[in-house]
């Protein structure tokens, strides 16, 4: 069956009917939403934006709220660690063997919740 508009396949058409039922009808959108939206987002003002990075996103890199995992070679574990450290964080340095044995049956080498030899 042709397109009945000229540069758009039939195929979009049909998928845009079907995005646009099950928005309206299964979760109750209004057909507008996406206009209403972009309003709303026009409505938000750079204070807005600041607090909300200051509360969402700068924790993250605050040592007394966030946690820091780092996987690196030897060669650089010190380097990476001094950083840590300069930046507040303390610092606790593992070795992995990758050869060695990890534990028990059930992998867990320093758990405490679990009991030697015990399946998680």
């Amino acid at each position: 069956m042709p397109s009945p508009v000229a540069g758009v396949a039939a195929s979009d058409i049909y998928l845009q009917a079907l995005m646009s039922f099950t928005n309206q009808v299964l979760k109750s959108s209004t057909q507008d939403r996406h206009l209403k939206m972009l309003q709303r987002y026009q409505e938000i003002t750079r204070e807005q934006v600041l607090d909300a990075l200051r509360k969402y996103v700068l924790p993250v890199f605050d040592p007394a709220t966030s946690i820091v995992v780092s996987s690196c070679g030897p060669a650089v574990a010190d380097k990476v660690a001094e950083g840590l450290k300069s930046v507040g964080y303390d610092v606790e340095s593992r070795l992995w063997d990758a050869g060695a044995d990890e534990g028990g049956e059930d992998g867990h080498s320093d758990c405490d919740t679990c009991e030697s030899g015990s399946s998680a």
